[in-house]
């Protein structure tokens, strides 16, 4: 398949009352999605978003070493492989601060400082839809296993915030890419069997006549 492959759709939802939050959308070729609070978030019961407070670091590796993120997480099925193309989330805080912080990194890279994939800056409680390319990435192609993402939060200066993933009209945090069934070997064997055959019917009829 090709195109939005997971996807949460925050509306009637609360990281209070469900978290981890399984995806609205799975592909057939995932066996589960997960966002997730990150150990140093506390879930926040506002309606219609997924987050928490806590975000109360003012770097990068504060927010890493206070586990102040939100994780989300792509399971494949046995015998699948994916690639990642991108990542679209729509995302706030309770109450703007100057400025609030997000880096995205990811298991495939490492969870540490200097290894973002992707890092954002805004003044205002409900910034635009942000999207995040990832294509560009090798180590998120040709995936047969379990990958997760870490979206961390930091401020500017120090102070409370509450960070979350915020409803609009449908999904409001998406990760798009191809996704395909690896063929058994069963399969190599017989296409192999197959065109074994071929050459050797065509060798027949090509044969020269004496």
């Amino acid at each position: 398949m090709h195109g939005q492959m997971v996807a949460w759709d925050v509306n009637s939802q609360n990281a209070s009352a469900t978290n981890p939050l399984p995806a609205s959308t799975l592909a057939s070729q995932f066996t589960s999605a997960s966002l997730t609070l990150g150990s140093g978030v506390v879930a926040s019961s506002a309606g219609d978003t997924f987050g928490g407070s806590g975000f109360t670091q003012t770097s990068l590796a504060g927010a890493i070493t206070g586990g102040d993120y939100l994780s989300v997480s792509l399971t494949p099925a046995s015998g699948s492989t994916f690639n990642l193309s991108s990542m679209s989330l729509l995302f706030g805080v309770a109450t703007a601060v100057t400025n609030f912080n997000v880096a995205l990194t990811s298991s495939a890279s490492g969870f540490t400082a200097g290894n973002e994939l992707w890092s954002f800056s805004f003044g205002t409680a409900s910034p635009a839809v942000q999207t995040i390319t990832l294509s560009s990435f090798p180590n998120l192609q040709d995936l047969t296993s379990v990958v997760e993402f870490r979206l961390y939060g930091w401020r500017d200066t120090s102070g409370p915030a509450t960070f979350r993933i915020r409803d609009n009209s449908g999904s409001d945090l998406s990760v798009f890419g191809t996704a395909s069934d690896i063929p058994e070997p069963s399969t190599y064997a017989a296409l192999i069997g197959a065109i074994g055959l071929a050459l050797a019917a065509r060798a027949r009829w090509t044969k020269p006549r004496r």
